[in-house]
């Protein structure tokens, strides 16, 4: 039962970041033809994208280097060392692949197709907002119970 209380709040928590990724992923990377305009995903959910892989990339790097520290400074040329370095560079490269993606639709789309689909970005930034609301208010829970349990 302590699993539960303990790992359950925090794992959720994790699990909100991955899921806002994908949601993202899933209702913004498919391309739909209407007419003669295509529908792309749009710059602003594009930068919360990013940021939201860098975070993930960057924390987990960092996360890494805090952990294998001691191993790190025993060889300082390992895969120990080297995973982290790795880890930002995919984020790099995967951030750079979505950039010059967003680039080139919008070379190959109508402007005004694109700015029309502003409307629907209010509604996206919501359900985000509720996604990473409710892992916040979940692992604060959980951050509770275990404050709660240890006094």
């Amino acid at each position: 039962m302590k699993f539960i209380y303990k790992w359950i709040p925090r794992l959720y928590m994790l699990g909100t970041f991955f899921w806002a990724i994908g949601y993202l992923v899933w209702k913004y990377s498919k391309k739909i033809v209407i007419d003669e305009t295509v529908n792309t995903m749009p710059i602003p959910i594009l930068i919360i994208l990013i940021v939201l892989i860098l975070i993930v990339t960057v924390g987990g790097s960092v996360m890494l280097l805090l952990t294998w520290w001691e191993k790190i400074k025993a060889d300082k040329l390992s895969f120990y060392t080297l995973a982290p370095i790795s880890i930002l560079m995919f984020g790099v490269i995967v951030l750079g692949k979505l950039g010059i993606g967003k680039i080139y639709a919008l070379i190959e789309i109508s402007i005004e197709r694109f700015l029309n689909d502003l409307t629907t970005y209010n509604g996206s930034l919501t359900i985000l907002l509720w996604i990473l609301g409710s892992g916040f208010i979940v692992g604060g829970l959980g951050l509770a119970w275990e404050y709660i349990q240890a006094n």
